[in-house]
């Protein structure tokens, strides 16, 4: 039956054979819109393994206010996101409900077995009526779908960036809890910034050991003579410096860098940098050719610190210089 599928599919003929798919079709044209008013409204996006999920609901209380809950696998730290919305939202993904006729997707749910990667969607939407639909799919869309999804995510996205600015406001007013344990400093020069290169990873041997592995290519000598370096091994916590780096920290304020990433005007000529400051529960994570306030300066202090530490552990501990 399967090779008859496919030959009439190769002839025009009967219904279109996916290879790997598998599932059921939505209702179709037999389907009919739902007038009472939406109610409540669901969409997920499960992304790949990099870990890109998120979820949103959009839903009418009992006391007529209208909630958002948002969770994002990226933002984890965050937590579950709520925040009141108008009602006005409501109605406006009521309109991409009928303006795309989701209503066909009922039932829809298919998988593609022979992706192992990919992405996949779940969608519920529930009305006044008491009736409801659902619909979803991994690697596999129905009709429309992501014509649906461009017009979801920009009526959606500002209501998401408003909850994520919001929950990220707590976190800064909270600060970081316990001591500072690991660090991660990337910079890399690029085109007109230079040639210069710092990758940095420097733990608590807590954490791991041995903890800690630098690497350095200077071109410039603004921070240690020109060549290229490598430090690698094992350096009690007091003489890694973890204080001074928490000095410098709350110096310049790098709280305030928590989940920054900005791409410059001119990413190619810019220096490209990525931070990660971690504590118990928590780290103060920075990325991107754009840079935050106070970065010349932090760069700088910072860059200085831990190669004047590096100099010094070497004195002690010579097995630490591999290069």
């Amino acid at each position: 039956m399967a090779i008859i599928s496919i030959l009439l599919s190769l002839l025009g003929c009967g219904t279109k054979v996916e290879p790997g798919v598998k599932g059921t079709n939505g209702l179709g044209k037999k389907a009919v819109d739902n007038e009472s008013g939406l109610t409540d409204f669901y969409y997920s996006y499960n992304g790949s393994i990099g870990g890109d999920s998120y979820s949103f609901q959009v839903k009418k209380q009992e006391d007529g206010s209208v909630l958002l809950t948002y969770e994002s696998m990226e933002l984890d730290s965050y937590g579950e996101m709520k925040r009141q919305v108008e009602a006005e939202l409501l109605t406006a993904l009521e309109d991409l409900y009928h303006k795309h006729q989701i209503c066909q997707w009922e039932g829809f749910n298919k998988t593609n077995e022979y992706v192992l990667d990919g992405s996949g969607f779940s969608l519920h939407l529930a009305f006044q009526d008491g009736k409801s639909m659902s619909a979803s799919g991994s690697n596999t869309w129905p009709d429309g779908y992501r014509e649906y999804l461009s017009d979801l995510r920009t009526l959606i996205e500002p209501y998401l960036e408003a909850a994520r600015q919001e929950a990220r406001q707590k976190i800064l007013e909270q600060g970081m809890e316990g001591n500072l344990n690991c660090i991660i400093a990337l910079f890399i020069q690029r085109g007109d910034s230079g040639s210069d290169k710092y990758d940095i990873l420097l733990r608590s041997q807590s954490i791991y050991d041995p903890n800690i592995d630098v690497e350095i290519v200077s071109e410039s000598g603004d921070f240690i003579e020109p060549g290229k370096y490598r430090w690698y091994g094992s350096l009690p916590d007091e003489e890694v410096g973890f204080e001074r780096i928490q000095e410098l920290i709350d110096q310049y304020d790098i709280l305030q860098w928590y989940n920054v990433e900005g791409t410059a005007e001119d990413p190619n000529n810019q220096e490209w940098f990525q931070v990660s400051f971690g504590y118990e529960g928590d780290s103060i994570n920075a990325s991107g050719t754009k840079h935050p306030e106070h970065y010349d300066e932090f760069r700088k202090e910072l860059l200085t610190c831990i190669i004047d530490m590096l100099k010094t552990a070497e004195q002690n501990h010579p097995e630490l210089r591999s290069e």
